[in-house]
């Protein structure tokens, strides 16, 4: 589970109306210092803006079969047989909005990893979701906490793998912070997770922030576990400042 506020489930992707997505988003912008009134202030125009949003696919590509008990407008329902879901649909889906609305932000929200054995019985773990997520070109991705099930270095594997085509994904989180002996620490792979982006549409500029909820990554997911220094004395009380954690991957 992640922090993007929207949908999951079958209600996959929803377009806001007009006006609340850009107030909201374009507002944690402006917060920050941006909007002035110099000469390359935008307009005072609204800007539409459609977010196409996933979350917690969770590793499941194939539809599934349901049977739905429609109102035929006889005294009983009627059972209909339908195939739903699967991530080509989902792909179809967004591609049609994209085409068919203004200023599209393509967001998925985390969980992409873990559910299904297209997880880790279809090539490498996360290379099946890697290559869907890919079909869409999403704008932004925000890392969940099953995200971390394979621990740090099977995270940089996934993103590697999501890295490897044209779509070059951003993967955000604002409040994770990776210990110095993650595969992902800043210094092992620099840039491959980011606190934020900030995309342009309508001429406009967007922000857009990343959280990865805390407690239940640490709990329920497998961060890397934190190797504790010792090469300088530390107060007796300081052992639960760091050994007594159980994350060098620390979600704040």
């Amino acid at each position: 589970m992640s922090a993007y506020s929207g949908w999951s489930g079958n209600r996959a992707m929803r377009k806001l109306p007009k006006g609340v997505a850009s107030a909201v988003l374009i507002g944690l912008l402006a917060g920050c210092g941006g909007g002035g009134d110099g000469p390359d202030a935008s307009s005072n125009e609204p800007l539409e803006l459609s977010i196409l949003h996933i979350n917690d696919h969770h590793s499941t590509l194939d539809s599934k079969s349901r049977t739905l008990q429609l109102n035929a407008g006889g005294a009983a329902p009627v059972a209909v047989a339908v195939e739903a879901g699967g991530f080509p649909r989902v792909t179809a889906a967004i591609q049609a909005l994209e085409k068919s609305s203004k200023n599209v932000l393509k967001l998925h929200a985390g969980d992409a990893l873990t559910g299904t054995l297209y997880f880790n019985r279809a090539g490498a773990d996360g290379e099946a979701d890697a290559a869907m997520m890919n079909t869409v070109c999403f704008d932004a991705f925000t890392l969940g906490n099953h995200e971390f099930d394979k621990g740090d270095t099977g995270l940089k594997g996934f993103i590697d793998r999501l890295h490897k085509g044209a779509c070059k994904t951003p993967v955000l989180s604002a409040n994770v912070k990776f210990g110095p002996s993650s595969a992902l620490n800043a210094s092992k792979a620099p840039g491959l997770v980011s606190p934020s982006k900030v995309l342009e549409r309508g001429g406009q500029k967007i922000g857009i922030v990343g959280l990865t909820i805390a407690q239940k990554t640490k709990a329920s997911s497998s961060p890397d576990p934190r190797r504790c220094s010792r090469t300088r004395p530390r107060p007796r009380n300081a052992r639960s400042m760091c050994c007594a954690s159980k994350a060098s991957t620390r979600s704040s």
